[in-house]
């Protein structure tokens, strides 16, 4: 659907104004109607889904969201900055693991600071024969202290910029738990945003 209303946007005649508008909302209605579905899948997912374990690769992990963010508003206006330092063999379950990853990721492109010169988003990621420590922070927009609370809960919205089904942070929460993992938040209004967690690794 994206992609057909992208076809018919390029081939547009760019002197009909009240054409690209429509367009344009009907976009904007189609992306949110993408978001909501896929996080209610993901819930659903988690919900009724064992855990399957395999061989992470954070690097792989990484770049696969990082591939399907590109086409995403406001992606390419956000510098990424990724450590990785994975010695040991880190065993969890992929799939849940890109579901938080993503959602974070998402949300730092999403809820950046369009009036500062520079946006960025760091992941650091650092695996022992214990777990897995994954930092995300960004630079963008912040969250009051008084909301941050209740960030995890669901249908929740910590700003009024946001046009999401309030699903994410409480998927990544709950997903988190699938995995025995936990989740820190430290954020300042308009100075930035950062997640911290921990994973166990299953090797065992």
């Amino acid at each position: 659907m994206l992609g057909l209303i992208g076809i018919v946007m390029s081939s547009e005649d760019p002197n009909n104004t009240d054409q690209k508008t429509r367009l344009e909302m009907l976009n904007d209605s189609v992306i949110k109607l993408d978001s909501f579905i896929e996080d209610i899948l993901n819930y659903s997912r988690n919900t009724r889904m064992g855990v399957v374990m395999e061989e992470i690769n954070f690097e792989e992990i990484l770049e696969e969201i990082r591939n399907g963010h590109k086409f995403m508003e406001g992606a390419n206006k956000l510098k990424p900055l990724v450590e990785i330092i994975q010695k040991e063999k880190f065993i969890s379950d992929k799939k849940r693991i890109i579901v938080i990853l993503n959602n974070i990721i998402s949300n730092a492109i999403k809820y950046r600071d369009t009036s500062k010169e520079e946006s960025f988003v760091s992941v650091f990621v650092e695996c022992d024969s214990k777990k897995a420590v994954i930092t995300i922070e960004d630079n963008g927009i912040g969250i009051a202290d008084d909301k941050q609370e209740k960030v995890f809960d669901m249908f929740y919205r910590a700003t009024k910029l946001s046009n999401g089904s309030g699903l994410g942070m409480y998927i990544v929460k709950e997903t988190l738990e699938k995995l025995d993992g936990i989740i820190t938040l430290e954020s300042s209004l308009n100075k930035g945003t950062k997640f911290s967690i921990q994973i166990p690794n299953q090797t065992n």
